[in-house]
């Protein structure tokens, strides 16, 4: 899940597709594509939500940038 996070998080995700040889146009259009239509928590809201459905345990298993992967246990 895309997460809501600081601008130098996000400059190192735009660094990563750069070197996946993204241009800055492409990245700006996507950007802007995305922009009113993702909307984007903060990753402790994710933590708080699964915890109050009843899940014991959850956990950062990957990140990549602003995409963590988390896990869940009941």
């Amino acid at each position: 899940e895309k997460v809501s996070s600081s601008p130098l998080a996000h400059e190192l995700y735009y660094e990563m597709k750069r070197r996946n040889g993204m241009t800055e146009a492409e990245i700006e259009e996507k950007r802007r594509q995305l922009e009113g239509v993702l909307i984007t928590r903060p990753l402790g809201w994710y933590f708080e939500k699964l915890e109050n459905i009843g899940f014991r345990s959850v956990e950062v298993i990957n990140s990549n940038a602003v995409f963590p992967t988390l896990m869940a246990h009941r």
